[in-house]
């Protein structure tokens, strides 16, 4: 990876020499061609990789249908490259000292009125207890208060995670580093998850340590989104209520949304090492277009990614920072 500074930015080692050999040379395996814009099985032999797409949805749906998903009946998989999914069997909590499906409590809790903060943390505190001293709804609460017309939000979302059985049949595989993969979903498959995570239903996914099970993932569940931390709620009370946008649009009047996502990881076999790299940036010609995107321009031309180390970044938790630039 490249090497990273404080703020999450690219950081170059530069220095004056031959700057454009010395670019050209550094360069080189990322100049010939974009990437990110090939077909995944073009790149199938970088790094001797199994290239892999997985689709959860049924093929060959018409553009205003909701795609189906497939199987028609719930798969579980309970191993390392899965998501632990919140309505797996293989999922258990302790409740009055009796070991119980962690679902079948999910369930009953959701499925009752929700419709406040308040409500809504009892609710999630109930089958995520070791959290409850710990979690707060700070955050949730002063969005609601801002867009009290979001309130009603809170039961639908709650109705959609419970779907999760009905949408998400497939085992969905973790994207694993050094391995190409493509991974495709419904927006409403995408909503019932995203769903899940806002009522922290993902089973082993509040542990952060760095010996957790998923310590090298993304957070997923949303709990630290909703905390209150006091220097850093003003943005966290944004990012909430751009989520409650997002699920009013799914919940429009004229029906949940009918297109689908795909997510592709690509792997480079020998990629430059930009830490070592003694290229001034000064040295680069930079020039400004006003009509050219950057998908558009000729293969002479560099792309810098200026990304999180980490996939996602720190947007489930504070600040405000633009996860990724691309110039």
């Amino acid at each position: 990876l490249p090497k990273i500074n404080d703020q999450g930015a690219i950081a170059i080692n530069i220095s004056a020499s031959n700057a454009r050999t010395s670019l050209d040379n550094s360069f080189d395996s990322f100049i010939w061609k974009n990437l990110h814009l090939l077909p995944i099985n073009e790149e199938s032999d970088m790094g001797g990789n199994e290239t892999l797409d997985v689709r959860l949805y049924e093929t060959g749906h018409s553009w205003n249908h909701i795609p189906q998903p497939t199987p028609a009946v719930f798969v579980d998989a309970w191993d390392k490259d899965h998501v632990k999914m919140p309505c797996s069997p293989r999922s258990l909590y302790v409740e009055n000292k009796v070991s119980v499906r962690r679902w079948d409590v999910i369930q009953r809790v959701l499925s009752q009125k929700i419709d406040s903060a308040t409500a809504f943390q009892i609710a999630v505190n109930t089958y995520n207890n070791r959290y409850a001293r710990t979690w707060n709804v700070d955050c949730l609460s002063a969005a609601l208060r801002q867009r009290p017309d979001f309130v009603p939000l809170l039961q639908k979302i709650a109705d959609l995670a419970l779907k999760a059985p009905d949408l998400v049949t497939q085992p969905v595989p973790l994207l694993r580093q050094n391995k190409e993969r493509s991974l495709s979903l419904s927006q409403l498959q995408i909503a019932c998850l995203l769903a899940n995570a806002f009522y922290s239903t993902f089973p082993r996914r509040n542990a952060t340590g760095v010996n957790s099970e998923y310590s090298d993932f993304p957070t997923i569940n949303f709990s630290s989104l909703f905390c209150g931390t006091g220097y850093t709620d003003e943005s966290n009370v944004e990012k909430i209520i751009c989520l409650l946008h997002y699920f009013s649009r799914v919940f429009d009047k004229d029906g949940p949304p009918s297109g689908t996502v795909t997510f592709t990881r690509r792997c480079l076999h020998s990629p430059p090492d930009f830490s070592v790299s003694e290229v001034l940036v000064g040295s680069i010609p930079f020039g400004v277009s006003s009509s050219c995107l950057i998908e558009d321009t000729q293969g002479t031309a560099l792309h810098v990614d200026f990304a999180n180390r980490l996939l996602g970044g720190g947007v489930l938790h504070s600040g405000c920072v633009q996860e990724e630039i691309m110039l």
